[in-house]
């Protein structure tokens, strides 16, 4: 076995802590809680995968309300999965209705964040929900979201934040200030 050189040897340990450092390792899975919400307008549904690219399980419905507990790279893992009123819907993907409403606590799969929206909890024109410059609350402030009823297209998310895209920013929003709920502003 031949020698490494200093050069090979520093190769090597860059090569190492690249992929091991967060802002390198994109595909690496992270672990999130925040809400969304089904946008996919196929009457099929949205496909609920095994894993990212993977085979199809099941499929929820638009307006589907769930929560993000994992992405790797533009996939999400979902959980708390729920939908009401779409008993069609239902019996056609042989989920369990109770009371006019499907739920599912336990992680259900993989879905493509593209399909997914959030939305602000602005309450009234007196409340301030703001985007920050990071996943942090001391972070700085981007851009106040005016609107009660804001659509947010989620970007990424970490830990309880959640990236979203709101009028071309980007920027960061706690899930608290978060609405996964398509016909309400969770007030």
């Amino acid at each position: 076995m031949k020698p490494m050189n200093q050069y090979t040897l520093l190769f090597a340990l860059i090569s190492v802590i690249v992929s091991l450092h967060p802002t390198f390792a994109k595909d690496s899975p992270q672990k999130c809680d925040v809400g969304a919400y089904v946008i996919d307008p196929d009457p099929n549904g949205l496909n609920v995968r095994d894993k990212p690219s993977g085979q199809i399980v099941t499929r929820i419905p638009i307006d589907t309300m769930l929560t993000i507990i994992e992405i790797s790279g533009k996939w999400v893992r979902i959980a708390d999965v729920s939908y009401i009123d779409n008993e069609a819907f239902a019996k056609k993907n042989s989920h369990k209705m109770e009371n006019s409403i499907v739920n599912w606590k336990d992680p259900l799969g993989w879905v493509h964040i593209s399909k997914l929206e959030t939305t602000a909890r602005k309450y009234s024109a007196s409340t301030k929900v703001f985007l920050n410059s990071q996943a942090s609350q001391k972070s700085n402030k981007l851009i106040e979201i005016q609107e009660e009823s804001a659509i947010l297209k989620p970007i990424s998310c970490q830990g309880e934040w959640i990236q979203v895209d709101y009028k071309k920013k980007k920027g960061w929003l706690h899930s608290e200030q978060a609405c996964a709920n398509p016909y309400t502003n969770c007030s």
